[in-house]
């Protein structure tokens, strides 16, 4: 028996088949080519200069040596003192006149003390006197325009 040719168009009351599954996704493609770097542009102005720093001590350099007592000024900074013929008493200028100013003060010889005295009521860190007693020790001292101060 011949079956005839025929074609089936979902007849009466047929639906349309679903959507099957999504597909796997495929490789990932090529990347492009890099471009090309622009040009650098143009320098920027030069800023304003900053603010001037601090002055250091003046007459900075300068070692004395000493072996009585002596009233310093603005020339001294290092002084080195040597007590074999007893105390030696180092009298400091004022404060205000010597702001910020610094003097380094170093027992070399002796056995005898030094005395560092500042002018009047003024004070080395709230004391009347700096006593320097021991062999080859120093203290240095600078001034803040009011007392003097052991740094």
């Amino acid at each position: 028996m011949v079956v005839p040719n025929v074609i089936d168009n979902g007849g009466p009351g047929g639906g349309g088949g679903s959507q099957g599954p999504q597909g796997p996704q495929g490789p990932q493609g090529f990347q492009g080519w890099q471009g090309f770097q622009g040009i650098q542009g143009a320098q920027g102005f030069q800023g304003d200069y900053g603010p001037q720093g601090w002055q250091g001590p003046t007459g900075t350099g300068s070692i004395t040596t000493i072996s009585g007592d002596t009233l310093l000024d603005l020339t001294y900074n290092t002084v080195l003192v040597d007590t074999t013929g007893g105390d030696v008493t180092i009298t400091l200028p004022t404060a205000a006149s010597a702001d910020e100013h610094i003097y380094t003060i170093k027992k070399i010889l002796g056995t005898n003390d030094v005395i560092v005295d500042p002018d009047g009521a003024e004070t080395v860190e709230d004391s009347g006197t700096l006593t320097i007693s021991t062999l080859y020790q120093s203290r240095t001292i600078q001034s803040d325009g009011t007392e003097w101060w052991i740094i």
